[in-house]
């Protein structure tokens, strides 16, 4: 095999190798909380799905009543799933509160309504 040849390969799979470890690294995923989802990876609370996923990944939640404050650190979707007993709700966890009352959101919500 020419040399030009040989030294060509190594730099198709070099490229090839980077290109895939790039979009690994970077893969968006979809979980759920709770159990509506089967076939996806599932988490118990929203805060535990929200610290799993890597940026732009999306989180689907099950309807129920989650105790919890959830603080999102990266760019993520959180939606919140509907089925004939409602929407899920996040309610203010036993302990109350850390660092006050307020929410502050940072790029765009396509929720219809916050509560």
């Amino acid at each position: 095999m020419p040399k030009t040849l040989v030294n060509l390969s190594l730099v198709f799979f070099v490229a090839v190798g980077v290109i895939l470890a790039a979009q690994n690294s970077s893969a968006q995923t979809t979980v759920a909380v709770g159990n509506c989802r089967p076939p996806l990876v599932s988490y118990s609370t929203i805060s535990e799905a929200v610290a799993a996923v890597t940026p732009n990944s999306t989180v689907l939640v099950c309807p129920g009543t989650y105790p919890e404050q959830v603080t999102i650190t990266q760019a993520l979707k959180l939606k919140g799933l509907k089925d004939e007993a409602g929407y899920p709700v996040i309610t203010v966890p036993s302990g109350g509160l850390v660092g006050g009352r307020s929410f502050r959101f940072q790029g765009q919500i396509s929720s219809r309504s916050v509560r």
